[in-house]
């Protein structure tokens, strides 16, 4: 038997997508295979979260539970599911490879001594997990295979495990001991709440289904309502590339790229984005790209399931007027 430990990641008390996937996925997967999933959940209010979990097809849930979690803060957070790995011993702690992932992983492997597997795009069972990530920015898959190391501390990267369909329910909850964070755990922090303004129901860019991304074919910033426009019919997020960013059209938080957010969308429609590798190493998983640019020969063409040369501030427009015929007779 196989125990996996899966940190549940919430944001404003509910269950993150990406934690979803995770969930769900491992839940189908221990109807077919030896294995024994726990949602370790850390939070200032979890009710709302345990019921997700539950839907998620998850039975066994161990709870850490009090204010002192209302605010993020990485070495509290990273304490905590150290105490709960030490407490439950798992073979494997999987977390969402979101930004809260990727801050704790490590700290939670330093702490415990045990190695990190990170951004999983796909995992293979057999005697023990086997894992498949992307290396050389994208251009390359490697295999890792556990070999009997264990425990492992595994992320996985949002929208890449493939789509389940659990069966709900009712949670087994157990209450975790809190940790001691009396001492220089939550020292050398300042600590500053920023509450953006959001505008529309767009999803987060990595842990959205469909994406449009403008780059420097868009020509502007003013542009990019374009994008924004075809994105609200679509129910989709806007992204950029380097090139738009840099430019100052939109801030670096819509940046797909290297050095920017990696993404694993079912559709990604780039708009006036040549192509080059650090655009390529962002979005390079998705299940199908659209190219839509004036150059023929635009290197993003080589990847693309579907490509529409031309000028993207004249294709746009159609493009979203007939979309939303499309939708209106569909309803």
């Amino acid at each position: 038997m196989i125990n996996i430990m899966i940190y549940a990641e919430q944001t404003n008390y509910k269950l993150r997508k990406a934690s979803r996937e995770i969930l769900g996925y491992f839940s189908v997967l221990a109807q077919e295979q030896p294995l024994q999933v726990t949602a370790l959940v850390v939070g200032a209010e979890c009710n709302e979260v345990i019921k997700e979990i539950g839907r998620c097809g998850v039975r066994d849930i161990l709870v850490m539970e009090g204010q002192e979690y209302q605010t993020y803060h990485p070495n509290i957070l990273a304490q905590a599911v150290v105490q709960g790995a030490s407490d439950l011993r798992p073979d494997y702690l999987v977390l969402a490879n979101t930004a809260v992932g990727k801050d704790i992983a490590p700290r939670v492997g330093g702490k415990l001594g045990w190695g990190c597997v990170s951004d999983v795009i796909d995992l293979e069972l057999t005697d023990n997990l086997t894992f498949v990530k992307p290396i050389y920015a994208g251009k390359a898959l490697a295999q890792i295979a556990g070999n009997g190391q264990k425990p492992l501390i595994v992320t996985v990267r949002p929208n890449a495990l493939k789509a389940v369909d659990p069966s709900p329910v009712e949670p087994v909850v157990s209450k975790g001991v809190t940790p001691d964070l009396t001492g220089n755990e939550h020292l050398g922090y300042i600590l500053k709440e920023v509450v953006a303004k959001v505008t529309g129901k767009t999803p987060p860019l990595t842990e959205a289904d469909i994406i449009v991304s403008g780059g420097r074919g868009m020509k502007g910033p003013e542009n990019f309502v374009l994008l924004e426009e075809l994105a609200e019919v679509l129910g989709a997020a806007v992204g950029a590339s380097r090139a738009a960013v840099d430019a100052g059209w939109r801030e670096h938080q819509y940046q797909v790229g290297q050095t920017g957010k990696t993404v694993s969308p079912s559709l990604y429609i780039a708009c006036g984005i040549s192509g080059a590798i650090q655009h390529l190493a962002g979005m390079s998983s998705a299940r199908t790209v659209v190219a839509i640019n004036k150059d023929p020969n635009a290197p993003i063409f080589k990847i693309a399931d579907f490509g529409i040369v031309g000028d993207a501030l004249k294709i746009l427009p159609i493009l979203t007027a007939e979309l939303k015929k499309h939708l209106k007779q569909t309803q």
